[in-house]
């Protein structure tokens, strides 16, 4: 018993649940309803940018790509510190006082904003010609289009309808955009709540009455 207690600081992972009241998922919230050890998730190292997010289905979590991976790309978990909404600072003090380790991510070596600064025009990867960036940013143009329409459908609660497109524009940016993006973030977070949608999840009729999605 005493050996658990100690690995928990280090090892738990929570065990959350996303509510969605009526008709406005900007208003949406996660509560965490417990705690577990996952031996597998615990192999998982930290980035202040994962590449990876977790859902949980009862009591079972999941993991699913929030960046394109190829093969032999180290899996990447976030612990609670993330450089869009934490300063370097507080993150690399937290993760040392906790985990006793410096993080030397990209976004804290490379000194990355947080949200509210993050760059918002669409910059081509470095190296890529000056006739080929054209192109890229007018096909970057079109993805956007339909991009922002699924983002749209994601604040209206529609999720299934929105996911394929929001994962293909993801893909793009991958491809061809220098990040930080702030548009990154934003088609990230919504890829997230489509996710979350489909894991433990509530959508509020009331105030007081419920209805379990799953």
């Amino acid at each position: 018993m005493l050996t658990h207690l100690q690995n928990l600081p280090c090892n738990a992972h929570e065990v959350a649940e996303i509510e969605i009241p009526g008709g406005s998922v900007k208003d949406s919230s996660q509560t965490e309803i417990g705690a577990a050890s996952f031996g597998t998730l615990s192999l998982l190292n930290h980035s202040c940018d994962p590449n990876v997010v977790r859902n949980y289905y009862s009591t079972h979590a999941v993991v699913r790509s929030v960046r394109t991976l190829k093969a032999g790309d180290e899996i990447l978990d976030n612990y609670g510190y993330h450089y869009a909404v934490m300063s370097k600072e507080e993150r690399q003090r937290k993760l040392y006082n906790q985990y006793y380790f410096t993080c030397a991510c990209v976004p804290c070596n490379s000194n990355w904003p947080m949200y509210s600064t993050l760059p918002v025009s669409p910059v081509p990867l470095p190296g890529t010609p000056p006739d080929q960036s054209k192109q890229v940013l007018s096909e970057h143009h079109k993805s956007a289009k339909q991009y922002k329409r699924s983002f749209d459908l994601v604040l209206q609660g529609k999720f299934s309808d929105s996911l394929s497109t929001l994962i293909e524009h993801l893909e793009f940016l991958d491809r061809n955009i220098s990040r930080p993006l702030k548009e990154y973030n934003d088609c990230q977070e919504a890829i997230k709540q489509c996710f979350s949608a489909e894991g433990n999840c509530y959508r509020t009729k009331g105030k007081k009455e419920k209805e379990m999605i799953v």
